[in-house]
């Protein structure tokens, strides 16, 4: 399991997209005594299995108690930590990657589930607006609309 330590969680944010660092890095806030404890049991389990057999993981991540727990514990983590143990969930050696986040994301009646889904519309929603309304291309914009209105005066 990755460091889910401020400082780790921070680096590994500011080095995948500086813009969300700035954005979403606020005070850590800590977790409740039972969620830190579980955090760190899951963080040695899964790092274990991992090791020894990543097909059971997998399996074990997608169905209940684990599921549930894990879900659980996602909520009260900050932003930035619960995206980077998503992020860690669905990279290699993970098998079955996507099935595994998916399980995290969606489901009936899961209140964890909608929680983490509304999160994730809104960071690429987030991204999308940062990139549509960015300095950069909004300058460019009025320069082409000056050009362009100067252009129809002429003529």
């Amino acid at each position: 399991m990755p460091n889910l330590d401020a400082e780790a969680v921070a680096e590994w944010l500011t080095e995948r997209d500086p813009d969300a660092a700035t954005a979403w890095l606020s005070p850590t806030r800590s977790l409740p005594k039972d969620m830190a404890f579980l955090l760190r049991q899951l963080g040695a389990a899964l790092d274990a299995a991992q090791t020894r057999e990543p097909e059971v993981l997998s399996r074990q991540l997608q169905e209940k108690p684990l599921l549930e727990r894990l879900r659980t514990l996602l909520t009260y983590l900050d932003r930035p930590t619960r995206m980077r143990l998503l992020t860690w969930l669905g990279e290699p050696p993970m098998p079955e990657r996507d099935l595994v986040v998916r399980a995290y994301l969606v489901g009936k009646g899961v209140v964890g589930g909608s929680v983490l889904r509304q999160e994730m519309q809104h960071v690429c929603r987030q991204g999308l607006l940062s990139r549509i309304f960015e300095r950069d291309r909004l300058t460019q914009l009025l320069d082409a609309s000056k050009e362009a209105g100067q252009a129809g005066e002429a003529a």
